[in-house]
């Protein structure tokens, strides 16, 4: 094969780029994998439904009507209950009960239900149509147990009950009349010319043939055995009869002629079957091959033109159930699984099924289209087959797929570390950059598993350093103490971080904010984790210097206010408490935004302690003089939980976010609501008001350094300032959601420990 030879494949790789030579192999090696997963034959049947409190019949109308007989267990007092709906698929459905009676068995016919049921101690026959409703009933003159439905004679359905054989005739929606035929009947069926069946009498047994009236014509003598089954094909009967554990007789009978093949199988009569294709007569039987299941096709007709065979099943099949000949194809079922065959001996599918662990007795076999059902007393199922146009593809797929197999493996791994090689000396530049700062690869036992320069110079440990021991053996534990606490609650909780820490050492103090991101493999194992550290030390100072300077400036506005009006401030003079009034609202000012100043200059240490929602939102809310707000309802929906926060720094980032929800406000009338919530891991303060809300422009610099928009309010911006330190100090979240026009919610995410 050209194709494959190697000196085109190096043309043809050249030609179309490595990788796409690499994808080439992919799809090739792929393709054996999936005609491995069972694609390799013309057909294939998967479940479409299971049902599991009864059996389901169909009639053979298109569409068909679904009857579920759902039978009540022997010890309950609960009526039997029948569904009825259209179509294969379960849809809108019709039920009824039928008080006090049993179904033990039914048949279609057209659209409707022929069913034998039991109540008082008496069988009766009943017509149900496709609403689940009865039409008529006919009383039987026998008490059921056995039922067998033998098939259908113009609108004469033979039924043998016990031992007896019956004719139940319907006409429309009436049961006309219930005609008994025979006695000690062992096995009946019908025929193209009417009916057939076998009697036992004394030491002999009996083939009647009965024509279309359901008159006798004519009969054979059989060997007397245990067990009897019979079929028609055609103008021929088939006649198997038990000859042992693991054999049976076969005996063809064709009308007119009586007895013209006889033959003995080795298989049980459940594994036996007769194909007729015009003159030619195959008898089947499906025996064990070495550890495979091989299904024999014998040909009993002495007409040249076909051979016998043996039609080897894929591998897998366990324990044969039945081999049944459905007119169109034979159908082999396993405890695993069930297999087709053409009437000619190709393989038309092999599917698993666990049908063993499903059906507590043989299932009875009803073919239709593209349907198939299996179906038992107590459940059911609906298979769906489907057609594959490309099987011959995959089954030589699957013959040669070794051989692609493995050229395939060897291309991938080949492509595979090159694209490792190429990503490494990517990974390795990457993380040699300025740019990217402090890197720790930490596997997931915590051990220090790779570090880029940056890193190494931190620690302060050179390159002839061993990795691969836990990150604490690396710098002094003082110094990387809480470094190493981010570490390992990295580790523990799995999930990606980030947290602003100093590192002090002899000579310097530098601030970094570190972010911890998890690795995990393909299947979902925890792998890690990359620890980055970005050097934000000269920026922060840069903020911090702007930050008192504009301070600085709005103080000394105020202080200006004060000084100006206390200059002008006498004794006597009635404008004095106007002044008064205006020095007290600037002082007021002045020494919130001491506070203020207060909370952000202090060390970043928190002081932890437990804490109350509840009783933190009563404190919260006590600063706030109602009456200086008349316009505003104050409400607090608080859940009761208790956390751990810094009860000072959280009070007054809290109080800030009230005081920005009063402010917008602007004198109207409105609501201010102060709520609590927790999960699992997270505490949750919102703060949410109706009034003025926020664009774009204010929400996209809301949290920038002094942005404010309530400058002539007394606004600093330095509320919100402290609003973001507080919550980045307890490692929080500090969320946002605003429409102008309607209101704004501010939502504290803190966790709880």
């Amino acid at each position: 094969m050209i194709l494959f030879s190697p000196v085109f494949s190096i043309r043809f790789a050249s030609r179309i780029g490595f990788n796409g030579f690499c994808l080439l192999w992919i799809i090739l090696l792929i393709s054996p994998i999936s005609a491995l997963a069972g694609n390799t034959f013309p057909n294939s049947y998967h479940t479409l439904a299971q049902f599991t409190r009864g059996e389901v019949i169909y009639s053979t109308a298109t569409p068909p009507s679904a009857f579920l007989l759902s039978p009540k267990p022997v010890w309950a007092d609960e009526a039997t209950v029948l569904t009825a709906w259209q179509g294969f698929e379960r849809g809108a459905s019709h039920s009824s009960t039928l008080s006090g009676a049993s179904i033990l068995s039914a048949t279609s016919t057209g659209n409707l239900l022929l069913a034998i049921v039991s109540r008082n101690g008496k069988s009766s026959a009943l017509l149900v149509d496709s609403l689940a409703q009865v039409l008529s009933e006919k009383s039987l003159p026998i008490t059921a147990s056995r039922i067998e439905w033998n098939g259908v004679v113009d609108e004469q359905y033979l039924v043998t009950i016990n031992s007896t054989l019956f004719a139940i005739e319907h006409s429309g929606d009436s049961l006309v009349h219930v005609v008994q035929i025979a006695d000690n009947v062992l096995s009946a069926t019908v025929t193209e010319y009417g009916a057939a069946y076998i009697s036992r009498f004394g030491n002999a047994a009996a083939l009647h043939y009965l024509d279309a009236n359901l008159h006798e014509r004519g009969f054979a003598l059989l060997q007397l055995h245990e067990k009897y089954k019979v079929y028609a094909y055609s103008s021929l009967v088939a006649v198997f009869s038990t000859g042992g554990n693991e054999s049976c007789f076969l005996d063809i009978f064709q009308n007119g002629r009586g007895l013209i093949s006889s033959a003995i199988l080795p298989a049980r009569i459940e594994l036996s079957a007769v194909v007729v294709q015009e003159t030619r007569i195959h008898s089947l039987f499906l025996r064990q091959s070495g550890n495979q299941y091989a299904l024999s096709f014998e040909l009993l007709s002495k007409q040249s033109g076909s051979e016998s065979k043996v039609i080897v099943i894929p591998d897998g099949f366990i324990e044969p159930l039945s081999v049944r000949n459905t007119g169109s194809e034979i159908i082999l079922l396993f405890r695993n699984g069930l297999v087709s065959i053409s009437l000619d001996g190709q393989v038309q599918s092999a599917d698993y099924f666990p049908l063993g662990e499903v059906f507590t007795e043989i299932p009875s076999i009803d073919r239709f289209t593209s349907h198939l059902v299996l179906r038992s007393a107590n459940i059911s199922m609906l298979l769906l087959r489907e057609d594959y146009p490309f099987w011959i593809l995959n089954a030589f797929m699957k013959k040669s797929g070794e051989i692609f197999l493995w050229l395939g493996v060897a291309l991938l791994v080949f492509y595979l570390w090159r694209k490792y090689r190429r990503q490494r000396r990517v990974l390795n530049a990457a993380l040699e950059l300025p740019e990217t700062g402090v890197v720790f690869v930490i596997d997931a036992t915590g051990r220090l598993f790779r570090v880029n320069e940056a890193g190494r110079t931190l620690l302060g440990i050179s390159n002839i350093v061993p990795l691969r021991r836990p990150f604490k053996f690396y710098g002094d534990a003082h110094i990387y103490e809480q470094l190493q606490e981010f570490i390992e609650r990295s580790l523990a909780e799995r999930i990606g971080q980030k947290q602003k820490i100093t590192i002090i050492t002899e000579h310097q103090s530098q601030e970094f904010m570190w972010s911890a991101i998890p690795l995990f493999a393909f299947l979902g194992r925890f792998n890690g984790l990359i620890i980055t550290g970005l050097d934000i030390t000269e920026e922060l100072e840069r903020k911090r210097l702007v930050n008192w300077a504009q301070l600085a400036h709005d103080m000394q506005t105020n202080l200006s206010v004060i000084r100006l009006n206390a200059e002008q401030l006498s004794a006597h003079n009635p404008q004095d408490d106007e002044r008064r009034r205006k020095i007290l609202h600037q002082s007021k000012l002045l020494m919130q935004k001491v506070r203020d100043i207060v909370t952000v200059g202090r060390s970043d240490q928190l002081d932890l302690s437990r804490v109350n929602t509840g009783e933190l939102c009563a404190m919260v809310f006590h600063e706030f003089d109602e009456s200086s707000h008349p316009n505003i309802k104050f409400e607090i929906h608080a859940r009761p939980v208790e956390f751990d926060c810094d009860k000072t720094k959280i009070s007054r980032a809290l109080r800030n976010a009230v005081e920005n929800a009063i402010r917008a406000l602007q004198s109207s009338i409105g609501t201010v609501e102060l709520s609590t919530r927790a999960d699992e891991r997270h505490v949750y303060f919102t703060i949410a008001d109706n009034g003025i809300g926020m664009d774009d422009y204010v929400k996209s610099n809301m949290l920038k350094p002094f942005f404010t928009t309530a400058k002539d309010n007394g606004g600093s911006g330095i509320g919100t300032m402290i609003m973001q330190r507080v919550v980045e100090l307890h490692r929080g979240e500090l969320l946002i959601d605003s429409t102008a026009g309607k209101g704004t919610t501010i939502t504290f995410k803190l966790p709880r420990t």
